[in-house]
C-alpha cells in the first residue's frame, strides 16, 4: 500500500508494506499478496526485477488500479513469475530498451497472467526456454518500438495458452 511501511510484516490491511518489493520478499508458496491502488516505482522504495516466487499470487485488489512503473534505464526485467505463481490485475510499465530485457519475464511453468495491461519498449511478455503449463488470458499486451520488438516471446515451450488477450506489436512481431 502507498501508505504502509515495508517494516510492517504485510500479514493485514493495518500492516501493510509500502512497496511490492517488500512484500514479495515476505511471500512464501501458497501466500496472495493483495496490492492496494498506486504507482509502485524505483522512488517509492521497489526493487527491480520483482520476482514472484514459487506458489506466490500477487494480485492488485482493483484493475489497473497498481502500476508498476520499471525505470527507463533499467537493465533488468520489471516482473519475473516463478513456478505455479499468478499475476492478476496490474498496469505494467516496463521501460527497458534492450531487447534481452522484458515486461514481464515467466520464467517458470504452471504461471497465470490474467487480466493485466503490459507494454514493454522491446518485449512486453517472454517465456523462458523450457517453462510450460502457461495460461495468458484477458489481457492488453503491447510494445512501443517497430520492427525489432515483440509482443509475446516464445522460447521453446509447450502447453501456452493465449486467450482472449488484445495484443499491439507497434510495427512489429505479434507473437514470435
Amino acid at each position: 500500500s502507498p501508505n504502509g511501511n515495508d517494516q510492517n510484516d504485510g500479514l493485514t490491511q493495518e500492516r501493510a508494506t509500502r512497496s511490492i518489493s517488500a512484500a514479495l520478499s515476505k511471500a512464501v508458496a501458497r501466500d496472495t499478496v493483495q496490492v492496494a491502488a498506486g504507482n509502485y516505482t524505483v522512488a517509492n522504495g521497489e526493487v527491480f526485477p520483482m520476482t514472484v516466487g514459487t506458489g506466490v499470487n500477487l494480485v492488485s485488489t482493483v484493475r489497473d488500479a497498481a502500476i508498476v512503473d520499471s525505470p527507463s534505464l533499467a537493465e533488468l526485467d520489471t516482473i519475473v513469475l516463478q513456478s505455479d505463481a499468478i499475476l492478476n490485475g496490474f498496469k505494467i510499465r516496463g521501460r527497458q530498451t534492450r531487447a534481452d530485457n522484458y515486461a514481464l519475464r515467466v520464467a517458470g511453468s504452471n504461471t497465470r497472467v490474467l487480466n493485466n495491461d503490459i507494454t514493454g519498449v522491446r518485449v512486453a511478455v517472454y517465456l523462458a526456454n523450457g517453462v510450460n503449463n502457461v495460461l495468458i488470458k484477458n489481457n492488453t499486451i503491447r510494445t512501443l518500438l517497430g520492427v525489432t520488438s515483440y509482443v509475446v516471446r516464445l522460447a521453446g515451450n509447450d502447453n501456452v495458452t493465449l486467450e482472449a488477450n488484445t495484443l499491439n506489436g507497434g510495427g512489429g512481431y505479434g507473437i514470435y
